[in-house]
């Protein structure tokens, strides 16, 4: 766009459609006297035919420079609107270089990366455009496995507005989170919601990963020790064994109604403390198993000394001790179970 006119509205007040008409009807003047013929003020005056100028409107007498005259509305057309078409074409000519570009260094770019079919996305922005096309595409189901009860806004709303767009085409839609999801502010609103549009959702307390899968095609998955950092995948064996390590957390889930019925609580709340009595024979610290679970802290704690009470413990090495003794940790007893098939209970 022209400098003179990139930062400028075309809006014309009503000084200066009054300074232009009186111009267009009385030739030519000077600043002086539009200023005094038309009762405006000398400085509203000037900024008025600077205004009329950048829209070519008005221009110099060609007899005298000190004096302006009235450019007809057609003309002004023609020397404002030409050079912006001008530049608009150069925009449209560089828009289809950049595509013929890209689309030849796409095809080195599918020989190298996506051959091995593993694409490593360096930002959550690259991730979110990732999704939206696998979500766009997608017809069968999307499984979500979301650990962790920390989830802005931000991310919750764009998670609500795909799940309504696959579930309006018939897309299933199954939802991991952890129990502490069902009891956090802003996320429990979020998965109540999440039900009332169809989605399946459970909940358990610990071992999944944060995943999405599509239709059996495509995955994504955190990069190790990168935050905000992901890994598609795109290898149907490997997405493949990701969707039955799914399939195997689900089976242990507990579903979600969307309300808190008072049986389904006093079940999360055992599982929760049997999550802990693994962890704590596995010596984990307090501050992990609360990381773990996706609770607080304090609530950690607050289980544990439920936990050592109820065995008479007098501290961690104790309970582990009598918990073994007692025959009440199994190794096994909160690895996933394998399902036959990949049928979802």
């Amino acid at each position: 766009m022209p400098t003179d006119l990139q930062d400028h509205h075309p809006i014309l007040d009503s000084d200066a459609r009054m300074v232009y008409r009186h111009l267009a009807a009385h030739g030519s003047a000077s600043i002086e006297e539009v200023s005094a013929q038309t009762g405006l003020p000398p400085t509203t005056t000037s900024r008025v035919l600077r205004t009329l100028r950048k829209y070519h409107l008005v221009e110099r007498d060609a007899d005298s420079q000190a004096r302006l005259a009235a450019v007809s509305p057609d003309v002004a057309r023609i020397q404002v609107v030409t050079p912006l078409l001008r530049e608009i074409q150069q925009l449209a000519d560089q828009v289809d270089q950049a595509h013929e570009l890209l689309n030849d260094v796409n095809a080195d770019y599918e020989q190298s990366v996506r051959r091995s079919a593993i694409e490593f996305l360096p930002s959550a922005d690259s991730a979110n455009a990732v999704i939206d096309e696998l979500v766009e595409k997608s017809q069968e189901e999307v499984l979500l496995s979301c650990p962790g009860n920390v989830h802005s806004q931000a991310d919750l709303d764009a998670v609500q507005a795909r799940a309504e767009s696959l579930l309006r085409r018939g897309v299933v839609i199954r939802c991991l989170y952890q129990h502490s999801a069902r009891f956090t502010s802003g996320t429990a609103e979020h998965v109540s919601s999440m039900v009332e549009m169809g989605a399946q959702v459970r909940t358990r307390s610990d071992g999944f990963m944060k995943l999405a899968a599509f239709d059996q095609k495509a995955a994504l998955i955190e990069q190790a020790a990168a935050a905000n950092k992901y890994v598609l995948v795109l290898d149907r064996s490997v997405v493949t064994f990701m969707r039955r390590s799914f399939q195997r957390a689900w089976s242990r889930g507990t579903p979600f109604s969307g309300g808190y019925q008072r049986a389904e609580i006093e079940s999360i709340s055992r599982d929760i403390k049997e999550t802990i009595i693994h962890l704590l024979v596995e010596g984990i610290e307090d501050k992990v198993i609360a990381r773990r679970l996706g609770i607080s802290l304090r609530t950690c704690q607050r289980h544990i000394a439920e936990i050592l009470q109820v065995l008479g413990a007098r501290n961690r090495l104790h309970a582990g001790y009598l918990i073994r003794d007692r025959g009440l940790h199994s190794p096994d007893s909160h690895q996933p179970a394998d399902e036959p098939g990949d049928s979802p209970d």
